[in-house]
């Protein structure tokens, strides 16, 4: 069982991370691929142009 819930948010303080809608696409897409490779369990996730966060269910975060 997957005990361990973790808020995750990755960052670019003074750079646009995302500009297009395939910028946003290919995020989700590795997101998803990262949570299917780790094992991990996807409760929720937010993506903005600067930033994007992510809950997830996972025993090892570091991994993902």
């Amino acid at each position: 069982m997957k005990d361990n819930y973790f808020h995750i948010c990755i960052a670019s303080e003074k750079e646009v991370m995302f500009r297009t809608d395939n910028d946003y696409r290919r995020a989700f897409n590795c997101l998803a691929l990262a949570v299917h490779d780790t094992n991990s369990v996807l409760l929720a996730d937010a993506i903005m142009s600067n930033h994007i966060h992510f809950c997830v269910q996972t025993t090892n975060p570091g991994e993902l």
